[in-house]
């Protein structure tokens, strides 16, 4: 997988940096480099996934592959230093794929030999070290033939050059060593092959060659049955190549000759003298390169047969070294290290030249210059052979020996020598004392109590200063392994070692550190714990504890607590030292905190009053981590943390066995195959502690560790599986039981012993058989049986609900009235979720849920628990739903909702924090973490219970690689609101904090606020555990040159002080050294530290504090400008918090305002409806009378409306009658009765749709007794108009009931007939003929539909005048409307002819209808052709003629 530069996870530019370093031409920056790397890859494949991780170590190939494109040396050696690291860390990768990669790399280098032998060595060795740690398979057998043949065949090429030849060599060798099996199967040709190499005219070839050779002959003497064989073929071919001119040629066989020497085989007398002879030949040759080969295999001939060598050849060769010492100074170190090596084959029998070889001797130990060491080496290694026989000649020797001052090679010679002599041991004690004190103390060692009179004194300070550091290391190196048993060198440690624990060199410091700790403890196995020397004791160890906390260099604290064994635990276990074991429980690396963990448990037993409390505290810390950290390497330290201290502390751990197992349990299910191991390594130990009583937890943890053995992607964690697994089983006596319940696991260890490549699991897997003890066959087949048969029963069911949101009851608003308080509130938010729900319009949902969330913090705080169940159902679906762009900004107001509705807001706390955990992505998360300070605000205490899930997740944000600005100053206000919220979580949040003020790749801005936000916390919180933790990391941010960061770090050491107090002691002459050094003056800082040293009580000044922390946000903001970071300020603090101050107070006031000022001039200018003429001009004055309406309402939740309401005018429509409703009660009667003009104005001229809108407003107003002083039938004409008959009708019917008209029952008759009511217009005629003598009209019986009775008027009508027109039309729609068609067109067809053209047109309608249902289509042209055009009957009757 490929990751953009943005989206990588891991630091780029650190692994740039890394890569920069390994290039570099120092070799402490390389080796420092290659930590780095080393660490940096382990931290990567613990904190990313399987998948990030790959993407990392492609990126780590990546820039390995474009090295070894250049021909740069010293980059490509830095490339090598890198593949070395990756072959040494296990990471998660396959490893197939793993050593196919690295091979590719190192086969590349292989063929870039540009004659740098030391590269070629290097690339060799990363090509053996690949081998060592690859495990067997195909492509690794393949790569290993391929390199066999590619070396010997560059070997074979007489064309080839020298260094190609040198690196096949080197290659060789490599394979022979790493991987011998595959090796033997070339070795026949390779023995053929590799004597062109050993003659080549390149001497290192040559030599390299041999060393091949050597490899070589080390894989045959395997194999018994070929050393014969090998033994004289290599003599035959080495004879050949003596025998030739060359010198080359001979140079290469002797070499040979000396390897064949080292073969485990007895050769005959005679060939031993022949090889001898032919050696010896060549000792006094011209050629120097071969004389001094001849020395060096001397040694070799005596210890390859002592008894041959002795009798025929000792005299002459020992003659001839002596001679070479004597006269040839060049080669005088070779003659003396042949003489030592010699001696030692020899033993005894070099007796008899003892003298002459130390007269030899003497001469390169009084030389001084060449010679000497090696002249030295050579006492030692006489001392070894002959023993008291050197006696005599000792007293002179270590005179000259001495004489030449304190080295490495005269300490390890006089360690040899008095090993070996025993007599000598007291004087060599003193004198090798005395330059031990010269070199620390400037003066000779005195013995305790010696008189001052017997002391010469003189002054050291010159004489220390002078001294070379590396003979002030080696000094201290001295005391430490030298054996001065006899000797009470306690003083000496207090008056001089413990001065060097202060030095400026970090070498020097920790090998003082490990000098005091060795002579402190002892020669026994117990310190004193009474008297003067255990004041001593009790002093420098005291001294010690301070360098083990107090000292920045890691390694040196981690040499101290490491050397602090069972012997110190009397002193350990005082009070002022368990304050200091405290603090390094806490120190920023793992491993010093692994160490002090393991100190603490055994204090359990000496002191448990004041241990124990402590422990109990970790222990909660421990498994709070485990259970709830994001972060795998947290998860990973814990499980080591916790395993140890269950190991160190029986007794703590025993009441806790339940809860630490159901923590650990759930983890054996983790990905990270580290993190199980280090868990199954816990619960070996706690099972070994519980015994009996986790008995009830075997049944969950069983399943676990069987599940565990079956995985096979790490065979660690099966190993330790088995070894948890067999002390389960020993711990609770569950034997036999665990085969028939889990009738797999049998099979399970079975297959092990068959298919399993490590010996350590296989032997693993014999004694958990052995534990678990034998079954009955019988009974074994039976479950197998049984679990087969279930297998086949077994089915599992997927089932899955998903809830939609479904809408609202019914409309609450029924049962309200605009004089309720709560209907403003209620229908504003049921218009605002109408809209809400409405996907089609979610360009508007942003300005819906403002609104909303408006409405309700205007709200008094009674009223919350009414509306936040119809609004948070619909706002959470939303969120969880919705667009990326709109989830952050309804974040952003729910977060303005909490901070008003405070503890209303519990009941859906589950759900927002389960869309927050759904939702914890980078573009959310300035507004999410807004939300959870809010909440936390609202809930105080209570938010603790949220804080184990939350925290990791808050924390990863700026543990990523990739951090940005906002979001990390964020994080860092976030936690600052948690305030004392975070006390037991101190062991999460701080070193989190502390990285991102000591990286300094980071921002200064987000340095600076981190460290102010560490300052802020240790105002609410204890840090005092804390301290090595916080001290060491500031004091490095000090050491640097940025001017910025000083006055918080300053600050922060001032509040680690208040805190301390006296316990901070330790840290000042650190820090002194520091602030000296970079001359800074802080003078609070200084104040406080000489009230330290004096003694005097530290109290915090708390108007001090203040200025003191105003001068600090002064600072902040010179940091923000310089370092381009950005400080929390007011309006970016949670973005809620800024914008809801005046709503969080509105909801806690029971007297909040329920009613805005009302501005009748700007709703005068609104409603004036004058000289609106056009369609157009109405709809402008009803838009901005709306939203007018919304804007002076004196309802705040209508008021919240406005500015949706302007962008989208469906709602102000809507909400139109409310905001009339709220703004009439409170016009002036003036004001009423102009708006009143102007509505009359407007009901009279306005279109259709704003009459409606009109319409229903006045009945709005009806409804809650305050009708608008209009007319009745100017609502109901208007109404009619509109065709809103219903309402129509109700206002006809109250004018009806007024005066009932004919034309009122008329108009009644028809709005019925409108509205389907049929049977209401016949009552109505009948009400108005009998009780209010309304004379029926024949229309009335048609708007009826009863025909009949209508026909029957219209006829008695045409009886008394045949030329009615009316009569005959409305007699003819009765007969059409009868189906009576034919007397339609008889009719039709009689007046026809006598009538005029406009009587046809009125009877052509019903005549064509009649005549087309009739099928009479001559008459029905014939009535068509009179039907006007422009009628929509005519238009359709003419088409169907055409």
């Amino acid at each position: 997988m490929s990751y953009e530069a943005a989206d990588r996870p891991w630091n780029e530019e650190y692994l740039q940096q890394i890569f920069k370093d390994l290039s570099d031409t120092n070799e402490d920056i390389r080796l420092n480099g290659a930590k780095r790397l080393n660490d940096f890859v382990t931290e990567q494949s613990r904190e990313l996934s399987s998948e990030g991780f790959d993407g990392f170590i492609d990126s780590v190939d990546y820039r390995i592959s474009r090295i070894i494109q250049t021909q740069q040396t010293q980059q490509q050696i830095g490339c090598l230093i890198a593949i070395d690291v990756l072959i040494g860390v296990d990471y998660h990768e396959n490893g197939g794929k793993k050593f196919s990669k690295l091979y590719k790399f190192l086969k590349a280098l292989i063929g870039k030999h540009e004659g740098d032998v030391n590269f070629m060595i290097l690339v060799s060795r990363s090509l053996g070290k690949l081998l060592a740690s690859a495990q067997d398979g195909f492509l690794y057998a393949e790569a290993v033939k391929s390199e066999i043949q590619r070396a010997l065949e560059w070997i074979d090429d007489l064309h080839s050059d020298s260094a190609r030849r040198l690196m096949a060599t080197l290659v060789l060798r490599e394979i022979a060593n790493n991987s011998p099996t595959l090796f033997y199967g070339s070795i026949q040709t390779f023995f053929e092959t590799i004597w062109k190499a050993i003659r080549d005219s390149d001497i290192a070839v040559r030599e390299h060659a041999v060393a091949s050779l050597e490899a070589g002959i080390s894989v045959i003497c395997k194999r018994e049955q070929f050393k014969r064989e090998l033994f004289n073929s290599i003599i035959d071919e080495a004879n050949k190549g003596l025998k030739q001119p060359s010198i080359e040629s001979v140079h290469g066989s002797l070499l040979a000759l000396g390897e064949v020497l080292q073969i485990p085989v007895l050769c005959n007398q005679d060939q031993f003298k022949d090889i001898c002879e032919r050696i010896m030949k060549f000792k006094d040759h011209s050629n120097r390169m071969l004389r001094r080969t001849v020395m060096s295999l001397i040694p070799k001939l005596a210890n390859s047969n002592p008894e041959s060598f002795v009798n025929s050849y000792r005299h002459t060769c020992i003659q001839y070294l002596l001679s070479i010492a004597k006269k040839h100074e060049n080669d005088r170190g070779a003659a003396y290290l042949a003489l030592g090596e010699m001696s030692i084959a020899l033993k005894r029998n070099i007796g008899p030249y003892l003298e002459q070889i130390i007269l030899t001797v003497k001469i390169g130990l009084q030389s001084k210059n060449k010679g000497s060491m090696e002249a030295m080496k050579c006492v030692r290694q006489l001392a070894q052979a002959c023993g008291p026989s050197l006696n005599n000649y000792l007293p002179e020797i270590l005179d000259l020996m001495f004489e030449m001052g304190l080295s490495t090679t005269l300490v390890e010679s006089l360690s040899q020598l008095v090993s070996q002599i025993q007599t000598i041991l007291p004087s060599v004690q003193d004198r090798l004392l005395d330059q031990v004190s010269l070199v620390l103390d400037g003066q000779h060692y005195y013995h305790p109590g010696t008189p001052s009179s017997f002391r010469k004194i003189r002054s050291k300070s010159n004489t220390v200063a002078s001294v070379d550091q590396k003979r002030i290391t080696l000094a201290l190196k001295t005391l430490a392994t030298f054996d001065f048993k006899t000797h009470v060198l306690i003083e000496f440690v207090k008056e001089c070692v413990v001065n060097y624990l202060d030095h400026e060199q970090p070498t020097i410091r920790k090998q003082a550190a490990i000098t005091c700790t060795h002579l402190i403890s002892g020669p026994g196995d117990n310190l004193p714990t009474r008297g003067h020397a255990a004041k001593v004791v009790a002093e420098v160890l005291s001294k010690l504890l301070n360098v083990g906390i107090a000292d920045p260099d890691p390694l040196i604290r981690f040499a101290v607590l490491s050397a602090l064994d069972h012997r110190f635990d009397h002193f350990l276990a005082q009070a002022d030292n368990l304050r200091c074991l405290f603090i390094a429980l806490n120190d920023e690396i793992f491993e010093i905190r692994q160490l002090a963990i393991s100190i603490l448990g055994r204090q359990t037993e000496r002191n448990p009053a004041y241990v124990l409390p402590f422990l109990r505290k970790t222990l909660n810390q421990l498994l709070t981590e485990l259970e709830f950290s994001a972060d795998n390497r947290n998860k990973e330290e814990c499980s080591k943390l916790l395993s140890l201290l269950v190991k160190a502390s029986h007794q703590l751990v025993t009441p806790y066995v339940e809860p630490i197992l159901k923590a650990l349990i759930p983890k054996l299910s983790d990905i990270n195959p580290r993190i199980v191991s280090y868990v199954l390594t816990a619960l070996a130990e706690m099972v070994e502690v519980g015994g009996q009583r986790i008995t009830s937890t075997v049944k969950q943890l069983l399943p676990q560790i069987v599940l565990t053995l079956q995985d096979q992607s790490s065979s660690t964690k099966r190993e330790v599986a088995l070894r948890t697994l067999r002390s389960v089983v020993s711990s609770t006596g569950y034997v036999i039981d665990p085969f028939i319940d889990y009738p797999n696991l049998l099979d399970i260890l079975i297959n092990f012993i068959k298919t399993e490549q490590l010996t350590s699991i296989r032997l693993e897997v014999l004694k958990v058989i052995g534990t678990i003890g034998s079954m009955d066959p019988y009974k074994h087949a039976i479950n197998q049986l049984d679990r087969k048969s279930k297998q086949h029963q077994i089915s599992t069911t997927l089932q899955g609900q998903q809830s939609v949101l479904s809408a609202e009851n019914s409309d609450v608003t029924f049962s309200l009235t605009p004089s309720s308080d709560d209907y403003y509130p209620t229908i504003t938010i049921q218009a605002l979720l109408r809209i809400f729900r409405d996907p089609s319009l979610n360009t508007h949902h942003n300005a819906v849920v403002q609104a909303i969330v408006g409405v309700l913090t205007r709200c008094p705080s009674s009223k919350f628990s009414t509306f936040l169940p119809q609004v948070m159902p619909p706002l959470l679906y939303s969120i969880r739903n919705c667009e990326p762009g709109f989830r952050k900004f309804a974040f952003q107001q729910l977060a303005t909702l909490v901070s008003a509705t405070k503890q209303y807001i519990r009941e859906y706390l589950t759900e927002i924090f389960c869309l927050i955990h759904e939702h914890w992505h980078a573009s959310n998360i300035v507004q999410i973490l807004s939300l959870v300070e809010e909440i936390s605000i609202a809930l105080k205490d209570d938010f603790k219970v949220y804080l184990p899930d939350l925290l990791p997740q808050i924390l990863s944000i700026v543990n990523g690689s990739e951090r940005v600005t906002n979001v990390v100053t964020k994080v860092l206000h976030t936690l600052e609101v948690f305030g004392t919220l975070l006390e037991d979580y101190l062991h999460m949040v701080l070193p989190t904090i502390i990285r991102l003020f000591e990286q300094q790749e980071n921002n200064v801005g987000v340095r600076y606020s981190s460290i102010e936000t560490l300052v802020k916390l240790s105002q609410k919180l204890n840090f005092s555990d804390y301290a090595s933790r916080v001290v060491h990391p500031i004091a490095r941010v000090l050491n640097e040159s940025k001017d910025e960061l000083i006055p918080p770090s300053m600050n922060a050491l001032c509040e680690m002080i208040y805190q301390l107090g006296s316990d901070f002691s330790i840290f000042v002459v650190m820090l002194k050294k520091v602030t000296s050094r970079k001359r800074i003056n802080h003078p609070k800082f200084n104040e406080l530290v000489t009230k330290l040293q004096n003694h005097q009580p530290i109290v915090r000044n708390e108007d001090r504090s203040d200025d003191f922390s105003a001068s600090s946000s002064s600072s902040s903001s010179d940091a923000q400008a310089s370092g381009g970071g950005s400080q929390p300020s007011g309006s970016q603090q949670g973005g809620a918090n800024a914008g809801s101050g005046a709503s969080q107070s509105s909801a806690d006031d029971p007297n909040t305002k329920t009613k805005e000022k009302l501005q009748e001039g700007q709703l005068k200018k609104a409603w004036n409806a004058k000289n609106k003429s056009t369609k157009d001009d109405w709809n402008e004055w009803i838009s901005k009378f709306t939203v007018e309406l919304l804007r002076e309402s004196p309802s705040p939740a209508l008021r919240s409306c406005n500015h949706l309401a302007q962008v989208y005018q469906p709602l102000a429509r809507e909400l139109f009658n409310a905001s009339f409703y709220s703004c009439w009660s409170e016009l002036s009667v003036v004001s009423q009765d102009d708006l009143i003009l102007n509505f009359e104005i407007a009901l009279k001229s306005a279109p259709p749709e704003i009459l409606q809108t009109l319409l229903n407003l006045a009945e709005f107003m009806e409804h809650d007794d305050k009708p608008l002083p209009i007319s009745k039938s100017l609502f109901s004409e208007l109404a009619e108009k509109c065709r809103a008959f219903a309402k129509a009708l109700r206002y006809k019917e109250s004018e009806f009931r007024e005066s009932p008209t004919a034309e009122n029952v008329s108009s009644l008759i028809s709005l019925y007939n409108e509205l389907q009511h049929h049977e209401s217009a016949v009552g109505i005629m009948k009400y108005a003929q009998k009780l209010h003598a309304v004379d029926l009209k024949e229309s009335w019986y048609e708007k009826l539909q009863r025909w009949p009775e209508a026909q029957g008027v219209y006829e008695k009508k045409l009886s008394e005048n045949p030329a009615n027109v009316d009569a005959l039309l409305g007699n003819m729609r009765c007969l059409l409307s009868l189906g009576r068609w034919d007397q339609v067109i008889h009719i039709a067809s009689e007046t026809w002819g006598s009538s005029n053209v406009d009587t046809r047109r009125q009877i052509a309608p019903l005549y064509a209808t009649a005549a087309l249902n009739l099928n009479q289509f001559e008459r029905f042209s014939d009535a068509v052709t009179v039907i006007n055009d422009n009628e929509i009957q005519g238009s359709y009757y003419k088409s169907l003629l055409l």
